[in-house]
This record gives C-alpha cells, structure tokens and sequence, in this order.
C-alpha cells in the first residue's frame, strides 16, 4: 500500500476531482497511436483512491490511504506479423478488492507477445507475475481453508515448420514458482517447476502419419503441511517423458491409431528417494461391418502406479512425499459394438481381458457384458433408463455377477423444471484385474417461476465409491443448495460433505483414481456451509454479504486435522458515469478446533473511488 504523507493528502484529492472532470468524448478514438514503428491498438487504464484497513489478532493493526489503479495495452510492431503483444499490470485495484476476497494488497503484471506470425518460424513469449491473491486450500468439493499466494510465470514457445528434413518442430521452456500461505495455521507450501520439450510431426510414410514427442520438468517443493505447521520438509523430482505417435486407415471404413509413451521420473524427500520407469502403449481400431460399429482396443502399462504419480507431476501437481509404490502392470484389451433398434431401444455387448503383473505373477480375468437403453418417449416422457449386466472369471474361478443401471428423467410441467439422475454400479472392473469398484451417485433438481418476479431452485446430490477388495477405501460427496430470487434481490444456501482419501500435492489435494496406493495416500474428511444475499434495488447500485463456513475432520493431514475457517463477506458498488465508488469488508476467523490457542482472525475493510478510461 502506497503511504501518503500529509502534504499528499491534497494530491488525492486533486486526483479525484480531475477523474471526475475529464469528458467522456475526449476518450475513445477508432485511430491507433503509433510512435517509431509501435502501434497501440488499445489502451485502457482505471485509477483509484481510497481509505482501507487491516487488523488481525496475531499483528498490529494498519491504517491508509493509498492510490491504485490498472493499465491494458495492446498492439503490434511494424506489423502484427512480425511482433505484436498484449501487457496489462494493476497495484491496489479497486475492482479487485470489490469482491472481498483479497485479504492482502493484490499487485500483479502479465505480457505476452507473438513473434514472426506470418514466417515458418512464429514464436511466443510469456510472463506474468501476482502477489496477495486469496483462495482455499482443503477438501475438493468444500469450501477450504482460507490462503494467500504469490505466483510466477514465464514460457517461451516456438515453431520450426521446416528444418532440414524435419518438419513442425516446436520447442518450449517453462519457469514457474508459487509460494501458498494458510492463514493463521503457520502453513506453507512452496514449489518451483522448470520444464522443457521438444516435439514433432507432419510426416507420412507408407500411409501412416509420425510424431512425437520429449518433455524434462525439474520440481523443487518445501512444505509443513503434513506436520501441522512445524518442520518443514522439502522435495525435489524430475520426469522425462517421451511419445510416439502413428495410425492408418483400414478396411471397412475403418482407422488404427497406436500411441507409445515411456516416463521416467526420480523423486526425493527426506530421507527417502524413488525411481519410477512407466512404459505404455494404447492401440484402437475403429471399423463398421454391415450395421455394427465395432471398436476394440489394447492398453499395456507396466507401472500403473509410477505412471498416475508422474502424471500429476507433469501437470503441475507436485506430490510432496517420494514415491516407493510397487511396480504393478497391467494389460487391458476389449472389443465392442452396438445396434439401434426400433422404439427407442439401443444395446451395446462388449468381452474384455485383463491381466495383472507383479513380481513374476500373472493374474488374469475375463468379463462379457451388455447394455440396453430405453427411452419412454410419450408413455413417461423424459424418461431413459440403461441397464446392464457383466460377468468374470478368472483362474480361481467365477468373480460374480456385477450390473449397471442409469435413469435420468427431465420434465416441464406446468412451470416447474424437474431433474433428476441415478446411477448405480456394482463390481465394475478398475485398471488393476485384483480390484473392482462398486459406486453410486442420484442428483436431482427442481426449478420454479413463480407470479411476481419470484423464482426459487434447490438441488441436491449424493455419490459414494468403494473398491470392494480393500476396506477403508470408500469415498463419498454429498451436497444441497437452494437459491430463491425476486426481481432485483437473491438469496442463496449451500451444504456439502465429502471424505475419502487423497494424494497432497503442492496446490492442493487430488483424489486418487487408482486402489492400493501405498505410502503417498492419506484419508481426509470435512464439510462446508456458505450462504450469501446480494440486491440491486437501487439504480446503479449493488449489495453483497456472504458468509462461509469450512470444517475439516479428524484426518492425518497434519494441518488440515480439525481445523474451522470462517469468512464473513460484505461488498458495496455505486455507479455514477465513469466513476465507481467502492466499500467493502471481509474478516476470516481460522483455527484448530481441537486446540485451546484463539483462532486467529483477519480483518480488512476498504472505501474509496475508482474512474475507468477508455483512451483508445
């Protein structure tokens, strides 16, 4: 926040008034401004002024008048095909505090260029770097606790479209850095990802088309999230990942497509290190014979568990602990097809095999299964139901029966707007033959336009999914919100539950996918509660209060055990030509529930005047 001296005060003020007084018809000109080969295409600016406050229980509280404001610009040098670019930077915006989220002075700057567009060789330059932004950190599908973060972004990306012999090259590198707080818990999370790659394509030979493909991602990343705000223990990595490419046409009107990818990743933190090698490759066929659409295709991967880690570390998600996993493959190969028949009936068969490797050990199953849907056109009208049947066997003999089952009904009626959805499944096959999931999940909803003006919706959801060969592996969601509107005002409530177990990355947690991960798993469990009001019964004005609720339970999360976060939101905007005055106010109250230290509380509060200009 800018500290303005005394004498500064009366700078302010004249500020205000030349915001104030500036026409409107001296801004806005279709002409871009162009100086020494530059040209602006755009420009557009906001300036701002105001009185804010900040106090918090764990620090001395902070009161000032400080200026701020945002500026957007675009054009091009010489021409847009040689070097054209986009840059836009903002200090103390006033519009962005308008929401009451950022509990810090948000501050930030992007460029992004492209370079030699009309050549065989465009490239692109990117950077952007953002300090003091608010968001949440915890369960998915909750609320979450209440962070701040600094962020840094920097790519370079370009294209070779011919080189020698080769052709459509392109090559990128990537630095990015984010350092993540939860507030009032001592938490920290920091990580610093560096990648670089190189791919190609465009060829044909013997009429099949050829690429591929090579990425190196660097990982640096710190955390206390485990132990609840104490050590901090950190972590690096590294993955190399290669991809091939190709595919051809086939008889009957049909295509192949095979892909190769082979990984490579080393992981360590602590005390503990890792090596993972994941190798994969996905075959599919797609052809007609007579009416029948058939598809088949053939998965192998010979580290199930290695590959789904690496693939959260390619995108972003560092895993914050080494991964030790055994080395499972898996080979999956499946063929199927379907039929339409009249009165709205449609079927699909399939037969799959599937085997698991470990340690020399084959496991190996084979399943048949159908489907059949129904839609009930005039009799029940919006209604489908699918329903299905498999079957398994592996060496030690038949595995069960398992069904599916899918009914989704959406009607109008008289004004009201109904929907609802249920799906049901049991003993279905996962990516490792040893395992199988049995889930469940209904959604429905109702919407109602009422005389008047007066309208009010809620809905509601429930799932829940196990994996029926290892106990303490069940996740489940639910959630129900209701809105209710009239005219120019609205309300609104929102509940939701969720637990399982999850994987910590450095940007959150990420539910897995896969049964029997060992060592990076851990259980989590929370629920969340917010509601929010918000009118515009004044002309030019508008009115917002929200409160949230978020509360984690017992898990081994360190950190995120027992811990409540409360944020009470309130927001007012005021429009009068170009000028837009501004008030607003957000407290958040962060804690352990099972501690007996005071929660720690956050308070911010801002008032002041912002001006947008539109220059050209």
């Amino acid at each position: 926040m800018i500290r303005l001296a005394k004498a500064e005060y009366w700078f302010a003020a004249l500020l205000l008034i030349l915001m104030a007084g500036v026409p409107a018809h001296a801004q806005g000109t279709d002409a871009d401004y162009h100086v020494d080969g530059f040209h602006l295409q755009h420009l557009s600016a906001s300036a701002s002024a105001g009185y804010d406050g900040q106090y918090s229980s764990d620090q001395s509280s902070t009161h000032d008048l400080g200026l701020g404001g945002s500026l957007s610009t675009g054009g091009y040098y010489y021409n847009p095909n040689f070097l054209s670019f986009n840059a836009s930077t903002y200090y103390n915006r006033a519009e962005s505090n308008a929401d009451s989220t950022n509990l810090l002075t948000a501050k930030g700057y992007s460029f992004s260029s492209h370079i030699f567009g009309g050549s065989s060789t465009p490239g692109n330059v990117m950077l952007g770097q953002s300090w003091g932004n608010s968001g949440t950190y915890g369960i998915p599908g909750l609320v979450g606790a209440t962070s701040t973060s600094d962020n840094r972004d920097f790519g370079v990306s370009w294209l070779f479209k011919r080189v020698s012999f080769l052709r459509n090259v392109s090559v990128g590198f990537a630095d990015d850095a984010s350092h993540m707080e939860i507030l009032g818990l001592g938490v920290t999370a920091d990580s610093h990802i560096k990648s670089y790659g190189i791919g190609t394509g465009g060829y044909l030979v013997a009429g099949f088309p050829l690429s591929g493909s090579y990425q190196h991602i660097n990982s640096t990343t710190s955390s206390n999230l485990g132990d609840g705000g104490g050590t901090v223990s950190g972590g690096t990595g590294t993955v190399d990942a290669f991809k091939f490419a190709t595919g051809h046409t086939l008889p009957f009107r049909g295509k192949l497509t095979v892909s190769a990818y082979r990984m490579i990743s080393n992981s360590t933190s602590g005390k503990e290190s890792g090596r993972n090698v994941s190798d994969e490759v996905d075959a599919a066929i797609s052809s007609r014979v007579w009416r029948l659409p058939i598809s088949a295709n053939i998965d192998y991967n010979d580290n199930v568990y290695g590959a789904m880690i690496q693939e959260l570390n390619l995108s972003g998600q560092t895993v914050l602990v080494a991964d030790n996993s055994p080395r499972i493959g898996t080979l999956l190969m499946n063929v199927s097809s379907s039929y339409s028949f009249p009165h709205h009936i449609f079927v699909t068969g399939y037969a799959s095999r599937q085997n698991e490797y470990l340690g020399g050990i084959t496991v190996g199953q084979t399943s048949f299964g159908g489907n059949a849907a129904y839609n009930f056109g005039k009799f029940l009208n919006g209604l489908t139901i699918i329903a299905g049947v498999h079957d398994s066997a592996s060496q030690v003999g038949n595995n069960g029966l398992g069904m599916i089952g899918t009914a989704t009904y959406t009607r109008n009626v008289n004004g009201w707007h109904m929907f609802a959805n249920l799906n049901y499944n049991q003993n279905v096959q996962t990516v490792l033959a040893l395992y199988t999931s049995s889930s469940v999940a209904t959604s429905a909803s109702v919407r109602r336009q009422v005389r008047h003006g007066l309208q009010f919706s809620v809905s509601a959801g429930y799932g829940r999914t196990v994996f029926n060969q290892q106990s303490g592996t069940s996740s489940y969601s639910e959630n129900l919100s209701a809105t209710i509107s009239h005219h120019k005002q609205s309300a609104s409530f929102s509940y939701a539950r969720s637990g399982g177990e999850a994987i910590v990355t450095n940007t959150g947690l990420s539910p897995i996918p896969i049964p029997g991960v060992p060592n990076v798993s851990q259980p989590f469990g929370g629920h969340s509660y917010s509601a929010g009001y918000s009118n515009n019964l004044i002309k030019r004005m508008s009115v917002a209060v929200g409160w949230s609720r978020f509360d984690s339970e017992s898990t081994t999360l360190g950190a995120l055990s027992n811990i409540a976060s409360t944020t009470y939101t309130g927001s007012m905007n005021y429009t009068y030509r170009k000028l837009n005055f501004i008030a607003n106010a957000a407290r958040v109250q962060q804690g352990v529930n099972a501690s007996s230290a005071v929660p720690t509380q956050y308070t911010v509060y801002y008032f002041g005047v912002s001006r947008w200009f539109n220059f050209f």
